[in-house]
């Protein structure tokens, strides 16, 4: 079967061979030499496979210019544009099916035009404060990942109706501003980060984020699923008493030195709970105390005080 996915390079354009089933497409360029527009247009623009392409990662260069090259396949509907050279984006404008964004890109990149595209999927490199202002003026966004978030908090967002985000590093240390309700939000690496207190959200992963308060935890309105990734040590589970929706706790990667779980023997509302390393003993006792609740290990589960079979 033909690939679905190839690499052209626009500098090379004897190579460039746009197969019937290509759906997904990058596009590189020279750093050097001199770049026929014309020229590049006249061998895709002869290709009908061109009009199937959905999917295209651009990576700039300086003989490029611009985002021109997308032009090349109307019906785009995701975009990711990367590279270390700065180039302009009014040709965005021009795919009217573009709905999922990509940018990665050096701080002089002037992003003001973001507002103007309906995007609802954005995934961004932050490079200089000011950026969040345009991203929170993108109305139609309903997930957002973000890397290397420059603000204290998310303030800027609180016009928009996201209903998944991710922030990867950063300076976030808190969650205020986002509004609605939230289906899942991810923090990665945010090293500042502490407290979810008025967070509306249904799912919550947090993976190495070394300073959370996870009584805040309790604070978040209608959390139903939460998973520990990469965290320190946990010392107790005290804080799973103030999550009075939780149906899902995952903890994975850390270490446990926990020695009480009666909050989670009397958890009302969880169901399913995965915690490696602890010793069956430990998840029978616990599962006896509260019966209608499902612990695993990942070797061994246990329901209603009894080992079962998964």
């Amino acid at each position: 079967m033909e690939p679905e996915w190839r690499i052209i390079n626009l500098s090379k354009l004897d190579t460039i061979r746009l197969v019937p089933s290509l759906r997904n497409l990058e596009i590189q360029c020279a750093d050097s030499g001199e770049l026929d527009r014309q020229a590049v247009e006249t061998v895709i623009m002869g290709q009908a496979a061109r009009l199937g392409v959905v999917g295209v990662t651009l990576w700039t260069s300086p003989t490029m210019g611009s985002c021109w090259p997308l032009l090349l396949f109307p019906n785009v509907e995701g975009a990711a544009v990367k590279g270390k050279h700065v180039v302009s984006f009014e040709q965005l404008l021009e795919l009217p099916k573009l709905r999922h964004l990509c940018l990665a890109l050096p701080r002089r990149t002037d992003i003001a035009l973001l507002s103007g595209l309906p995007i609802a999927n954005l995934g961004m490199l932050f490079s200089s404060k000011g950026q969040e202002e345009v991203v929170g003026r993108c109305m139609s966004l309903t997930v957002l990942d973000a890397a290397k978030w420059q603000s204290s908090n998310l303030a800027s967002l609180s016009g928009l109706k996201l209903k998944r985000v991710v922030f990867r590093r950063g300076s976030l240390e808190s969650v205020h501003g986002l509004e609605g309700t939230l289906e899942h939000a991810m923090f990665m690496g945010c090293l500042h980060l502490r407290s979810f207190e008025g967070l509306n959200c249904r799912a919550i992963d947090i993976d190495a984020c070394p300073h959370i308060d996870y009584e805040s935890l309790g604070r978040a309105v209608g959390l139903r699923r939460l998973h520990l990734r990469s965290q320190h040590a946990i010392m107790d589970f005290a804080f799973i008493s103030y999550c009075k929706d939780l149906e899902e706790l995952t903890v994975n990667g850390c270490t446990v030195k926990a020695d009480d779980f009666s909050a989670i023997e009397r958890s009302n509302s969880l169901r399913d709970v995965f915690i490696p390393r602890l010793r069956p003993r430990v998840l029978e006792g616990i599962s006896r105390k509260n019966p209608r609740l499902k612990i695993t290990n990942g070797n061994i589960t246990f329901f209603g005080g009894q080992a079962i079979a998964e």
